[in-house]
């Protein structure tokens, strides 16, 4: 599988050093608005500097791509990538309306790819083993959820788009509305 990423931002450094674990021919390039940063990016972690979205799109050696992008355009990138016969991994949070994530999923069912979000803390072992918890009753009737995201990133990894906070709520958030089988009402975060 090889992959490319568009949007070379902060977020994207963490998924090369993350691909580059599984293995060293996985990342291909990546585009970016700016083309300074596009050849800063390929500079430090290798691959191809794509000088246009539409180049991206159109190499046959890409199999799927990363959007890490800022969330409006995340359903145009998405789409686009879908049509042009990608498999899609998206950053969070997926698409600014829950609309346009069910265009996206009926979009990739029609043309036989995957679109999916990035990590997502649901398909984690011990996550895995609560949902198995869950589902079998164990935990009797689930009314609230409460959870601590404290794994440590520098603070600047979402500038200039969010803070630190509005970034990693989006990791309870999931997780809420994938256990407690409710419409989430409200979040509520502290400092």
């Amino acid at each position: 599988m090889k992959l490319a990423i568009i949007g070379l931002g902060r977020v994207a450094e963490l998924h090369v050093q993350a691909l580059r674990q599984l293995g060293s021919d996985i990342f291909i390039g990546g585009w970016s608005r700016s083309l300074n940063k596009a050849e800063e990016f390929c500079r430090r972690f290798g691959g191809t500097v794509y000088a246009t979205l539409e180049d991206l799109l159109s190499d046959k050696q890409i199999d799927a791509v990363l959007v890490a992008t800022s969330t409006a355009s995340h359903f145009e990138y998405a789409k686009r990538s879908i049509l042009a016969g990608k498999h899609v991994l998206l950053e969070k949070p997926l698409c600014e309306r829950a609309s346009q994530i069910k265009e996206l999923a009926v979009l990739a069912k029609a043309h036989n790819r995957i679109c999916m979000p990035s990590h997502n803390y649901v398909y984690a072992e011990s996550m895995r083993r609560l949902n198995a918890h869950i589902k079998n009753g164990n935990l009797g009737d689930i009314v609230s959820f409460w959870a601590i995201y404290n794994k440590r990133h520098d603070a600047s990894i979402g500038e200039p788009d969010l803070t630190m906070r509005e970034l990693m709520g989006i990791h309870p958030s999931s997780a809420a509305g994938f256990w407690v089988p409710r419409v989430v009402t409200s979040v509520h975060g502290d400092r």
